[in-house]
This record gives structure tokens, C-alpha cells and sequence, in this order.
């Protein structure tokens, strides 16, 4: 246990009383009566002794109150300590907590990422199969349309044949690759040789080519063969639309323009969107004319216009309807 000041104060504190008392004594007048000198005596003796008493006990109690001090003290300490113990547990598992809420947080918010994510997909997927529905339905429609138009196109063909007053002449494609005739009552070209058969491994061009030199010849027959020889063997062809003219053209030439009337509408409803649509609906007009079917002509080289305003066909129609007053 640590030593203090306290004794040692305490001590001199006495001393300085008895030294006050003595001094006290001797400054006394020596008549003084004994009696009183001798009760006087006594009760500062007793006084000395209370004082003397009184600084034992207090040095006790000191003494004490420093022990208890020092443990009040020590326990304060230790007190202390586990209060930043408990501190610093504290301070960890806050840290912790902070840690797990920030991960929390970082989770949550991923979450939420990811929640948004699944809603951007699902509108797509909406959106997707919204277009898809209106697609099919378009294809639908577009379908539809063409069916309709290709029920419209063949009663226009049937309407323009009966006015015609004849029905519509084998095509070459169907009338077999033995075919030597053009039409009924079609005039033979000047010259014309004996059909010649056309190699079975020719390639599409060279059939097309054959058959174009034997129309640029002259030689309407052969040519009409080979063009429905063509047709038969490459239907799809982007020159199939070219044939299907150039057999027009072999009737037109002939004088044979009800036939080439109707090869000429075939390609207008057949190939819409091919390079001989504006020549078909010129030379029909034309062949209108030669028939004295004025109006008919007049119909046709308008609609030629109406759709090629700006194709060498048109300004040609712009220049013929002048006849057609």
C-alpha cells in the first residue's frame, strides 16, 4: 500500500498545539494561587492528553481511509478498463454491424438491379411477342391481299378474254416442247426452218439466248417454241418475265393482237414489279387501237402513265393518246 503525506501533517499539527500550551503555562503570572495553578494544570494535562488521543485516532482513521482510498482507487482502474474493453467490443461489433448493413445494402441494391432488369426483359418480351401477333397478322393480311388479288387478277383476265370473244390460246409452257405451231391460223415466218431440238444440258441462259436469236431472226415459230420450252423448264427464272413478253411481241407481230392482249395483261399481273410492265401496258394500248377499241387503249396507256410517269414508255403513251381523239 502506498505511503502518504497525511501522518506527517497530522504530527506536526500536535506538536504545534502542545508547544502553544506550554508556552501558554509559562507566560503565567507565578502569584497565581496554587489551587488555581494546580486545576489549571490538570485540565490542560487533560486537554494535551484529548489533543494527543485525538491525533492517534485521526492517524488510524487516515491510515484507513488511505487504504480505502488506494482500493477505491485500484477499482476505479479496473473499472476503467473493462469500460474500454466493453468499449472497444462495442466499437468491433458496431464496425460489424456496419459492415453487415453495408453489405446488406450493396445486396439490396443489387437486388433491386436485378428486379429492374427482369422488368426491362419482361417488356421486351411483351413488346416481342406484341409485334410478333401484329406481324403474323400482317403476314395474315398480306396474304389474304394476295389471294384476293390473284382471285381479282384472274377474273380480269377472264373479263378481258370474253370481251376478247375467244378463250385464252395454250400457252407454249403447256402446249409441250414439240410444239411447231404459233396459233390457230398464225402465219408462218418467211423462211422458217424445221424446228430445231434444243440440248437438254443447255443452261438457262443459253435456252433464253437460242430462243432470242431465232425471235430477232424473224423466225416467229421456232421462236415461240423455244421461249414455251423456256417457260416450261425455268418458271422462276428473272428472265421469265422477258419470255413471256417476247411471245407477246411473236402475236403482236403476226396481227394476232387479241392473243397479244392477253400476254401482255399476264405479265401487268404476274410480274408487277418487272422491267417489261410499262413495254406490256404500251404495246396493250397500242393493240386496243389496232382493234378500234379507242377507250380500252386509252385505259391502258393512262394507267402506264399513272404508274411510270417518268419512263420512256410513258412519254411514248403521252404522244400516241393523241390518236386516240
Amino acid at each position: 500500500m502506498p505511503e502518504t503525506g497525511g501522518d506527517s501533517s497530522k504530527l506536526k499539527t500536535d506538536d504545534v498545539w502542545c508547544a502553544a500550551i506550554v508556552l501558554f503555562l509559562r507566560m503565567l503570572p507565578n502569584g497565581f494561587g496554587d489551587k488555581m495553578m494546580s486545576m489549571l494544570r490538570i485540565g490542560f494535562i487533560m486537554i494535551i492528553v484529548a489533543v494527543l488521543f485525538s491525533g492517534c485516532a485521526t492517524r488510524q482513521d487516515v491510515d484507513h481511509l488511505n487504504q480505502r482510498l488506494w482500493l477505491l482507487e485500484k477499482e476505479n482502474r479496473d473499472l476503467k478498463q473493462r469500460v474500454s474493453q466493453v468499449n472497444e467490443t462495442l466499437d468491433s461489433r458496431k464496425q460489424s454491424e456496419n459492415g453487415i448493413r453495408d453489405l446488406y445494402a450493396d445486396q439490396y441494391a443489387e437486388f433491386d438491379r436485378i428486379r429492374e432488369e427482369f422488368r426491362r426483359i419482361d417488356g421486351r418480351i411483351e413488346e416481342t411477342a406484341h409485334l410478333t401477333a401484329v406481324e403474323i397478322e400482317e403476314a395474315g393480311n398480306v396474304a389474304r391481299h394476295a389471294r384476293d388479288a390473284a382471285a381479282t387478277n384472274d377474273g380480269r383476265l377472264r373479263r378481258v378474254e370474253k370481251y376478247l370473244g375467244f378463250e385464252a390460246a395454250e400457252s407454249p409452257e403447256e402446249s409441250g416442247e414439240g410444239a411447231a405451231a404459233v396459233a390457230p391460223g398464225a402465219p408462218a415466218a418467211p423462211g422458217a426452218t424445221a424446228a430445231a431440238p434444243v440440248a437438254s444440258e443447255a443452261t438457262e441462259s443459253q435456252v433464253y439466248s437460242a430462243a432470242k436469236q431465232v425471235y430477232d431472226q424473224g423466225d416467229w415459230e421456232e421462236a415461240f417454241r423455244l421461249f414455251g420450252i423456256f417457260l416450261k423448264k425455268y418458271p422462276a427464272s428473272a428472265l421469265a418475265d422477258n419470255a413471256r413478253f417476247w411471245i407477246g411481241e411473236i402475236y403482236y407481230n403476226q396481227g394476232l393482237f387479241k392473243q397479244a392482249i392477253i400476254e401482255y395483261q399476264i405479265i401487268i399481273e404476274t410480274y408487277p414489279n418487272g422491267n417489261k410492265v410499262p413495254a406490256a401496258y404500251l404495246k396493250q394500248g397500242i393493240s386496243f387501237h389496232n382493234l378500234g377499241e379507242n377507250s380500252n387503249a386509252r385505259l391502258a396507256l393512262q394507267e402506264l402513265i399513272r404508274r411510270f410517269p417518268d419512263s420512256n414508255e410513258a412519254g411514248i403513251a403521252r404522244k400516241y393518246m393523241t390518236r386516240l381523239q
